[in-house]
């Protein structure tokens, strides 16, 4: 049973919204999610088919890219579904989201599955602490935002020495 859960056994036609608040643990979501995740929902019943254009925040504890420090990062997002039913023939794709069917004799849709996949896209493929960092000296290891290191900055790599002779020339 979902934790998320909409009633349209007897939902009236129009604009309908909800609220949802819910654990990462409720949605099957480890680390890096804490706190709580909170839905707000618009759901709008068009005859038998059902428009959802959902809104969500939410809180990851991440480790940065570049320095490997521990950061806060809020993660927010939204997605649209339109739901119909199995015995409808509805368009492959929606407008601005996508199409799920649901059987005829559904009594409630449930969000959690669809909200728990949204939530994992809304995690930057880059995790940086800030736009600024600066990460590590590759040499050291020093994190270069809290102090600076004494290595030397203009060593090169000898491999690329032979091009370095090409660019002379």
């Amino acid at each position: 049973m979902g934790v998320m859960q909409i009633n349209i056994a007897r939902i009236a036609e129009g604009a309908h919204h909800h609220t949802f608040e819910a654990l990462p643990s409720d949605l099957e979501l480890d680390e890096p999610f804490v706190g709580p995740i909170r839905v707000g929902a618009e759901f709008n019943r068009t005859g038998r088919q059902y428009l959802l254009h959902a809104s969500f925040e939410s809180k990851g504890v991440f480790t940065c890219d570049r320095c490997l420090d521990r950061f806060d990062l809020p993660l927010t997002g939204s997605y649209r579904i339109l739901y119909v039913p199995e015995s409808s023939s509805a368009p492959a794709t929606g407008k601005s989201g996508e199409v799920q069917t649901v059987p005829s004799d559904a009594q409630v849709i449930t969000l959690d599955e669809d909200l728990r996949q949204f939530l994992e896209l809304a995690i930057p493929k880059k995790l940086l602490c800030r736009e600024e960092c600066q990460g590590l000296c590759p040499t050291c290891g020093t994190n270069l935002n809290t102090g600076s290191c004494s290595c030397e900055k203009s060593a090169t790599d000898p491999r690329w020495d032979a091009l370095k002779k090409l660019s002379k020339s």
